[in-house]
């Protein structure tokens, strides 16, 4: 699908990435866990740009990040 296909009312303002399994993906291919963190980290980087590429926010205020880091 292309962006151009998509409905722009439906593209989030905002999303959140949860990195999680990288290991065990690794682990399942008989590759070492770094592999995988490795290869989730490129996955993000893939996200990101085709996130901002559709105008979706991933920056928080300092101050909700500062109160996030703090509990």
């Amino acid at each position: 699908m292309l962006a151009s296909d998509l409905d722009p009312t439906r593209i989030p303002g905002h999303i959140a990435c949860v990195m999680d399994g990288n290991g065990r993906w690794a682990e399942q291919r008989g590759l070492p866990r770094t592999d995988g963190h490795t290869a989730g980290e490129q996955a993000l980087f893939e996200v990101l740009d085709g996130a901002d590429d559709l105008g979706v926010g991933w920056f928080r205020s300092e101050e909700h990040t500062s109160e996030l880091q703090s509990q």
